[in-house]
């Protein structure tokens, strides 16, 4: 098993055309987008992307294993996310560590906060940040 963090390597790409191929803040119909989830991955697919995340707002529900496989087949590292809505103006998006997979432990950990109140989340992200900065 390899981590997303690991298939970095921008040795091989400039930054510019990294990031031209990155976009990890998708939604699907699942939150506020319009489309279901294998159409956002399609239409990753015609503009050239090589990196995406469904982050749609406090649901997992669009990541499915016909998703993961589609995206699989047509090269694109599909990193599971979500975008939590923590209340007060603050949303925090969340990334798994794998890519075209979802690992046990984001299901459970994600599962279980996207479903809790927003002050909940915000006990969450504080001390998310709270490891961040120390």
């Amino acid at each position: 098993m390899s981590y997303i963090w690991e298939e970095f390597t921008i040795s091989s790409l400039n930054l510019f055309d990294l990031l031209s191929r990155v976009d990890l803040h998708l939604h699907s119909h699942f939150s506020d987008g319009l489309i279901f989830p294998a159409d956002v991955v399609s239409q990753a697919q015609n503009k050239g992307y090589k990196y995406i995340s469904i982050t749609d707002h406090n649901s997992i529900e669009g990541y499915d294993q016909k998703l993961l496989k589609q995206c699989q087949e047509n090269a694109i590292n599909l990193i599971p996310g979500v975008e939590m809505d923590c209340g007060q103006g603050l949303d925090i998006l969340v990334y798994d560590k794998l890519s075209n997979s979802i690992s046990p432990e984001f299901l459970t950990q994600i599962g279980a906060i996207t479903k809790s109140e927003n002050s909940k989340r915000l006990d969450v992200a504080s001390n998310c940040l709270k490891v961040i900065i120390k």
